[in-house]
């Protein structure tokens, strides 16, 4: 039985593949994006129930990514885990700033990341 939707924003094919693996290993059905424009096209289509964005992207890096589904009305109630490799402090405190839930630092364990996404995701 799938527990639910998530949407993986990053551009890294190896992240994208372990986010992947450990999210179906625990019965999550994933969709993937690899720039910002990809996944704010994939939000409002499919419609996750939860979304983890990185924060470095080729086009439209995270924060913007973030402020562009917090600020439409299709999307904004969708919870936004971000992770990225830059550390916590000043990243995490502008990504909750800008309506994320929760963060995560790269290199994560796969075990945080379903806690976390546990943590955040509608039932």
């Amino acid at each position: 039985m799938v527990k639910g939707k998530i949407l993986v924003i990053d551009d890294s094919p190896t992240v994208t593949a372990i986010s992947r693996c450990t999210l179906e290993n625990a019965q999550y059905e994933v969709i993937t994006a690899i720039n910002g424009s990809e996944g704010l096209a994939k939000a409002r289509n499919e419609k996750p129930d939860l979304i983890v964005l990185d924060i470095i992207l080729p086009d439209l890096d995270g924060y913007k990514v973030l402020e562009l589904l917090k600020g439409d009305p299709q999307t904004k109630s969708i919870p936004v885990l971000v992770y990225t490799a830059l550390g916590k402090g000043t990243f995490s405190e502008i990504a909750l700033e800008r309506g994320a839930v929760g963060f995560i630092s790269k290199p994560f364990q796969g075990e945080e990341l379903i806690r976390k996404i546990e943590r955040h995701i509608k039932k």
